[in-house]
């Protein structure tokens, strides 16, 4: 289940506002561990864990059951909070809303890189068989490092594909249309 907060951003105009976010950065990367860049409204942080049964297969070793393997993804977005949105002149909310859904656009775009790759992991994860549950744990284990390691390596490419392409990404398509390599091998 998703979990948001809401942080804090003080000014009369849009100008105020991201004068004040970039002097204070109220919300942390948690990747870098230090207060995100002054346009970043959304953080996304996935997180998350495995339920399984195990289960004894025709060979006598254990195995995950396919019916209860879940992957549950857990992403936290921190969004900031423009106090005086209500009372802003509507040119300043409407630069404010066109920012942060482009924001908001872009971290809902980790949160689908995350669930793509847990989707496409599956299968080796119903590939582990040990000769008993303590070795089926640690295969577990280790595939979830991988599993994590490739996460982080899919939203590092999904930076590095918008940064060289600032003025066509995330502006009119959604992240299924996008022109991103990784999506191209799973079809349309």
């Amino acid at each position: 289940m998703p979990k948001t907060k809401l942080v804090p951003v003080y000014g009369m105009d849009f100008e105020a506002v991201s004068k004040d976010f970039f002097k204070r950065r109220p919300i942390m990367n948690p990747y870098l561990n230090r207060p995100g860049q002054a346009t970043v409204l959304a953080q996304v942080s996935p997180i998350w864990r495995t339920q399984y049964i195990d289960d004894r297969s025709d060979d006598g070793e254990y195995q995950i059951d396919p019916k209860s393997l879940i992957f549950e993804l857990s992403p936290e977005l921190t969004l900031a909070d423009w106090v005086s949105y209500n009372t802003a002149k509507p040119d300043q909310k409407k630069l404010w809303d066109r920012h942060f859904c482009s924001s908001a656009h872009h971290e809902m775009g980790h949160i689908l890189v995350s669930l793509q790759l847990l989707a496409q992991e599956q299968k080796s994860y119903l590939k582990l068989k040990a000769p008993n549950r303590k070795t089926l744990r640690g295969k577990l284990i280790a595939e979830q490092e991988r599993t994590s390691f490739l996460i982080a390596q899919r939203q590092s490419e999904y930076h590095a594909y918008i940064a060289a392409r600032p003025n066509e990404v995330m502006r009119s398509k959604s992240y299924l249309e996008q022109d991103f390599p990784w999506l191209k091998q799973w079809g349309p």
